[in-house]
């Protein structure tokens, strides 16, 4: 009988050596994952918050370029040559940027589809706060006379007049600041009801690839469009410079001004 309670004891203690390893292990795996996720949240932080002091170098550097063009020039950039477009590399110590400066005044400002409650003033801004992104409770109505220019865009860049129409009905919609969809536009209920949910934005794009998440407009009409939009923080028409317009441009954007 001894015998036979000591081997039962060492088979015991054996179960709860095996048992305290199995819980052990299963502890050190979740920790690990834990350790896992932090140093990747904390490396993902550190690369967006380098990726942000370097495009704020990037827009101080572009800043600089131009007022130094504009000091050469007497303040005006039509006549000069070689910057918009430019590609100038920038080094990095961890690789290479390119900075790009693009003139956005040979596009149309796909923000002034709506007009802002600001001023009575269907299509403006006021002056003071052009360059600075409006707050997001912003609040933003229809601009009729834009969006029969945009239409014309759109008609002379061969969409067809209906195509048109809903492509413009979406873009207001996912600008303005209500809930009521616009003729032949959508609003939340629409992109609910989608595969992925989402809502509208209800503020002014920040930069016209938003448009992709916008009804209609796939990645074939995103191509056809992308060149000839952009997206200023204002709902400001774009000045068009008559300058800096290409031959394709000229009579297409001069046509809606």
């Amino acid at each position: 009988m001894p015998r036979v309670q000591k081997r039962a004891e060492q088979g015991s203690a054996l179960l709860s050596v095996l048992l305290i390893l199995g819980v052990v292990s299963a502890v050190m795996v979740s920790l690990l994952g834990t350790i896992t996720t932090s140093v990747r949240i904390t490396r993902n932080a550190q690369d967006s918050l380098s990726a942000r002091y370097q495009a704020n170098a990037a827009e101080a550097l572009a800043r600089r370029e131009l007022e130094a063009l504009l000091n050469q020039n007497s303040g005006a950039l039509p006549n000069v040559g070689g910057w918009n477009g430019r590609e100038t590399p920038v080094p990095l110590d961890a690789g290479l940027m390119t900075l790009t400066i693009k003139d956005h005044t040979a596009c149309f400002n796909v923000n002034a589809l709506v007009a802002d409650s600001r001023t009575n003033t269907i299509g403006q801004t006021p002056l003071n706060t052009v360059g600075v992104w409006p707050a997001a409770q912003q609040r933003y109505s229809v601009s009729l006379r834009m969006q029969r220019q945009f239409i014309a865009l759109l008609q002379a860049l061969e969409f067809s007049r209906g195509e048109a129409e809903r492509i413009t009905g979406a873009i207001v919609d996912w600008i303005d600041s209500d809930s009521i969809p616009s003729r032949l536009g959508v609003e939340d209920g629409y992109y609910t009801n989608q595969k992925t949910s989402y809502r509208t934005a209800n503020q002014l794009l920040r930069s016209v690839s938003e448009l992709l998440s916008v009804r209609g407009i796939t990645k074939d009409v995103y191509a056809r469009l992308a060149p000839w939009l952009c997206a200023h923080p204002s709902t400001r028409p774009s000045p068009i410079n008559v300058n800096l317009l290409t031959p394709d441009q000229a009579p297409l954007l001069m046509m809606l001004y």
